[in-house]
């Protein structure tokens, strides 16, 4: 029996940015997340100020002619909409102006940086997100140089303290993954870590498509079921991003 789990972060809106190329790819993408035990997805294409290919309410449109080319296929997954949000200083306001979207109309916002992103640029985007009354989720955060560096744990538990919560992708998990293909080992190892350590409230897919990003999550699952209880395989897998989809705290 394939382990169930909901997929908060994706981008299987077809034609919207670097994920699922056309209605047909995207269709694809869904029917293997749901042959490999997905029962929730929340869609969230790229949202970077300013270079955006597409126009204001043009998800949405886009997101209901997926839902119901999906009911027609006969995939019976429950999709969300949201966008992954590349910080920047009007990040809340895009948000209020609904520009960019928080997670399935919730309060919690999927965030990302660039790479060499600091410390100290991450913990004043927390902050700023959290008094305004959303909740930041950090998107991919393995990829942050920042944390992974020697003192990268006690920046963590400051992020984390702040009102952060982290995601981390399935395939980072196990030795795939980040943006060069391959993660190493020693990446690997801290990701692994991290978790035992209870440091990720969500995993996702960050599905691209059905090549090298693919909505795979079998092998991470798989190391999951062996390293962890079932009670907090079911929290990470299930019952957190319910209760975000439900707009819960966590």
């Amino acid at each position: 029996m394939k382990q169930e789990y909901i997929d908060i972060h994706c981008h299987m809106l077809p034609e919207v940015d670097d994920g699922a190329e056309n209605m047909e790819t995207a269709l694809s993408m869904l029917a293997l997340s749901e042959k490999q035990g997905a029962r929730e997805i929340i869609l969230t294409p790229h949202y970077e100020h300013g270079c955006n290919g597409y126009r204001k309410g043009e998800l949405s449109e886009r997101f209901s002619e997926l839902c119901e080319r999906a009911e027609a296929a006969g995939i019976g997954l429950k999709l969300h909409l949201g966008n992954e949000i590349l910080w920047f200083d009007g990040a809340v306001q895009a948000v209020r102006d609904k520009e960019a979207l928080t997670l399935a109309g919730s309060r919690y916002m999927l965030i990302e940086f660039y790479p060499d992103v600091s410390f100290q640029q991450m913990l004043r985007a927390v902050r700023s997100v959290v008094q305004e009354g959303y909740i930041p989720v950090i998107a991919h955060y393995e990829r942050y140089e920042t944390l992974r560096r020697q003192n990268g744990d006690q920046e963590i538990e400051e992020l984390l303290c702040q009102g952060a919560l982290f995601q981390m992708n399935f395939n980072s998990l196990s030795g795939k993954g980040l943006l060069s293909g391959i993660c190493p080992d020693r990446r690997t190892a801290w990701c692994r870590r991290q978790v035992k350590a209870g440091n990720v409230s969500f995993f996702g897919t960050d599905a691209h498509n059905l090549g090298a990003r693919s909505p795979e999550h079998d092998r991470a699952a798989a190391w999951l079921k062996a390293q962890i209880g079932e009670a907090e395989l079911l929290e990470l897998l299930f019952e957190n991003p319910q209760d975000l989809i439900a707009d819960r705290t966590i």
